[in-house]
């Protein structure tokens, strides 16, 4: 008989029943599903630790780790990291989530379809590093929140105002996950986090591409438009 692939599985708890039905008929995978929200509770360090530590002293409990959504997949990296367990690195979800660093991997790897960018500091030092108007968002949130278009420098300095510290609780469970492990430190992630990146307008349609790479494969799910409910950012 074979064995089952054992999986702890992290994700909202909104997400449980689709979770459960969707692995319904896969006999070969069993799994252990914790929420985000149990974790947030518990106290994300504390999980963290806990979690690892006892993965490490039993390892046969889990073959992987699963996270589905912004937060669970940068647990999941930790944990997988943390004890040798398949899933997506940790620099690898940072790339990912801290859109300043995405940008500059962007414009290493395929310039001609970057737009100009930085950081919001940095513009209101040197105004003439952009023209108005254009576009600005937080390094790392979620939802298009904090996301507006800007005329001046002045209405950006109200933005940062107004929003810096509601990114910052936002961003509170990522940067003490990140840190609760000194080889996950990077800097200048843990630096901009809670910065507005500040970017040139570009048109054209908005996709979401979804996949993965395994073992240097692209596997591409498919391709979902993005429809903005009205006079909104968001999709």
């Amino acid at each position: 008989m074979t064995r089952k692939q054992k999986i702890l599985f992290l994700c909202d708890a909104s997400d449980i029943e689709e979770v459960e039905h969707s692995f319904a008929e896969q006999s070969t995978y069993d799994l252990t599903i914790e929420t985000t929200e149990k974790i947030l509770s518990f106290g994300v360090r504390d999980y963290l630790y806990q979690t690892v530590e006892r993965i490490n002293h039993y390892p046969e409990i889990y073959d992987g780790v699963v996270g589905t959504h912004d937060s669970s997949a940068v647990f999941a990296a930790i944990i997988a990291e943390e004890t040798g367990k398949r899933f997506a690195s940790v620099q690898s979800i940072i790339s990912c989530q801290n859109k300043y660093l995405c940008r500059r991997i962007q414009r290493t790897c395929v310039p001609e379809y970057t737009p100009n960018f930085c950081l919001a500091l940095d513009y209101l030092r040197n105004p003439e590093r952009l023209q108005t108007p254009f576009f600005i968002k937080p390094v790392r949130a979620n939802i298009s929140f904090g996301t507006h278009r800007i005329e001046t420098p002045e209405q950006l300095e109200f933005y940062i105002g107004a929003e810096s510290m509601d990114i910052a609780r936002f961003n509170q469970y990522y940067l003490e996950a990140i840190g609760s492990y000194a080889r996950h430190y990077n800097a200048i992630n843990m630096a901009t986090s809670n910065s507005f990146l500040c970017e040139d307008l570009i048109d054209g349609d908005q996709v979401t591409v979804d996949g993965y790479i395994f073992e240097g494969e692209v596997t591409c799910f498919g391709v979902t438009k993005a429809v903005y409910h009205p006079r909104t950012n968001c999709f």
